[in-house]
């Protein structure tokens, strides 16, 4: 019988364009349209399907899970009881999806912000904000430099996770794209790319793709560290096939 093969679990928003949240874990595509509108699944339905999946442990066993958009305090609340009880792996990937890139539609609510710090953050390997979400979620300006994404890692690690990846895409006063990788054991590793000529404002769905490829390679068994820069490399080739 041949070796299992890493399976990856995504828990995240369909986009039906393919362009962001679970649409981005299988393809690559362009609209332009934008965010529009966002319907938020029963939380108990979300419940129901993964104690379903965990439950049958020997035919769906997870090596890693990416979770994107959930949408509300519910759904958070849900995801985070249900990996708390059936504890499937440790290589937890979070994109805290909080405004669509495109379209600037709020995808997460108030109150389902506090609950992904405080109940599901603890859980998580590493999770990945971009410099609007990190402010957000900092309550502070966004950073304008890399001294700045820095500090701002250093009090996003305080929230519980092994690790944070904080994304400088949006740091737009420079040639080259900065990501920060702050770890729990103080380490602190910058990733820098020249960056793409890349349209805004109709391509999407790039940290979404980012977080599902870091997955992917957790799944395997590779670090972290590891697992950004193999991720990275991939999500820039991708960018420059479209």
């Amino acid at each position: 019988m041949s070796p299992r093969r890493p399976a990856v679990l995504s828990i995240a928003g369909s986009d039906p364009s393919g362009g962001g949240r679970a649409g981005r874990a299988v393809k690559t595509r362009k609209a332009g349209a934008g965010v529009q509108a966002m319907h938020v699944p029963p939380s108990n339905f979300l419940e129901q399907q993964l104690h379903t999946l965990f439950d049958d442990n020997e035919n769906c066993a997870v090596d890693a899970i990416k979770i994107g958009a959930l949408g509300n305090a519910a759904n958070v609340r849900a995801v985070s009881d249900v990996l708390r009880r059936w504890k499937p792996t440790k290589n937890v990937v979070l994109d805290p999806v909080i405004v669509a890139t495109a379209g600037g539609h709020a995808l997460l609510e108030t109150e389902a912000m506090k609950l992904l710090l405080d109940e599901l953050l603890p859980i998580c390997a590493v999770w990945t904000p971009n410099l609007p979400e990190a402010a957000k979620l900092l309550g502070t300006e966004q950073a304008n430099d890399e001294a700045e994404m820095l500090k701002q890692c250093h009090e996003l690690g305080k929230f519980g996770a092994k690790a944070v990846l904080l994304k400088g895409g949006h740091l737009t006063n420079s040639d080259q794209s900065t990501d920060i990788l702050f770890q729990s054991d103080g380490s602190e590793e910058f990733f820098r790319a020249k960056r793409l000529n890349v349209n805004a404002k109709t391509a999407h769905g790039t940290g979404c793709r980012l977080s599902s490829a870091m997955a992917v390679y957790l799944a395997r068994g590779h670090t972290v560290t590891e697992a950004v820069q193999y991720a990275k490399s991939f999500v820039e080739q991708q960018i420059g096939y479209s």
